[in-house]
């Protein structure tokens, strides 16, 4: 098995498993068809949602609001910043029904109801946001990676006309996600540490995280094969033939 930033990771259900208990009467070879054709369109989605700027803009929100706290904040929201404020906020610079509004909108809701509401009277109200402004941006990253992969797998079955388990879909798709989760520590790391990142390097981050999470869709084809080895690793260069005298 290959680093635990490169997977493959394991699943506690195959992609084509869920696909199949949605489909009883279905053979098992129909169902990992069905699936191996849900997975290749998705990722063709991922690949052109990555190239496309306009998509990017739900996690460029969720960055500048993670660092909001390091200075006055870019974004028009009403004070205190509430779960509400902020989708108010979310929905007037961004309107209109896209997939990463979705899952921006989830992530607010996610975060709010985890670490607790503001209040007037807190010392610090950008606190609960703040404490991902940290290596822990990992966990923020793949909360929301997880939540874009659950709306695009939800959609994908739904065009298909299935009707899946949505706790196996939200749970594949959590476990899919763990393969962004040491990027984003790394990218933070690198781009957003020290200073805010800017728009070209949040745009970079969500491209490459996409990439991550089309591999390993395409981990789960039914024909895949995880190649031996790890294709990163420096080859060590033969030593120069010597003559024995």
């Amino acid at each position: 098995m290959a680093g635990k930033s490169l997977g493959p990771f394991p699943k506690t259900l195959r992609w084509w498993q869920i696909v199949a208990a949605s489909i009883p009467r279905a053979k098992e070879s129909e169902a990992k068809w069905l699936a191996d054709q849900m997975l290749g369109n998705l990722c063709e989605g991922l690949e052109s949602e990555a190239k496309d700027p306009k998509v990017s803009w739900g996690i460029e929100f969720l960055v500048r609001l993670v660092q909001s706290g390091r200075e006055a904040p870019s974004l028009l929201i009403d004070q205190p910043p509430t779960e509400e404020s902020i989708t108010r906020a979310l929905l007037a610079e961004h309107p209109g029904e896209i997939g990463t509004r979705a899952a921006a909108a989830e992530m607010i809701r996610t975060v709010t109801a985890s670490h607790g509401s503001n209040n007037l009277f807190d010392d610090d109200p950008w606190r609960t946001w703040r404490a991902f402004d940290e290596p822990t941006f990992c966990d923020f990253g793949r909360i929301y990676f997880s939540s874009f992969a659950r709306l695009s797998l939800t959609h994908a079955l739904a065009d298909a006309r299935i009707v899946a388990n949505l706790d196996d879909v939200a749970r594949f798709a959590h476990e899919a996600t763990l393969i962004t989760r040491a990027f984003s520590a790394r990218w933070f790391n690198a781009c957003a540490r020290t200073e805010p990142a800017d728009t070209g390097s949040i745009r970079w981050y969500f491209g490459h995280c996409l990439g991550k999470l089309c591999l390993e869709f395409e981990r789960e084809v039914s024909t895949w094969e995880e190649p031996t080895g790890n294709p990163w690793k420096r080859k060590k260069s033969p030593a120069p033939a010597t003559l024995g005298l």
